[in-house]
């Protein structure tokens, strides 16, 4: 999201009801944009409501319940469109001095 007021909209529609019309002005207040200026209380305040909706974990946290990553290669064959530019592109590659 852009700004906050991006993200209230995109919670607000995601968890209908969750977020209130007064909580769209908090996070308006959190940042001016327009000044440049944050107001800390009201960054405090928007914090605190995302943190009702929201989960914050990082990658040690969940790693041990994390599924070991299995890792297939296909290998499937080109199209004829994509033969024909890749052709094309080894051709004028080697016109040109390349490999």
């Amino acid at each position: 999201q852009n700004n906050l007021h991006e993200l209230w909209a995109l919670l607000s529609y995601v968890l209908p009801g969750t977020l209130s019309k007064e909580s769209l002005d908090t996070f308006d207040a959190a940042a001016d944009l327009n000044a440049g200026q944050m107001d800390r209380t009201a960054v405090a305040r928007a914090r605190a409501l995302l943190e009702a909706v929201m989960i914050r974990r990082v990658k040690s946290e969940v790693e041990s319940s994390l599924l070991p990553k299995i890792e297939y290669v296909l290998k499937v064959p080109l199209t004829p469109l994509q033969r024909g530019w890749y052709r094309t592109l080894l051709e004028n590659k080697e016109s040109a001095g390349g490999a």
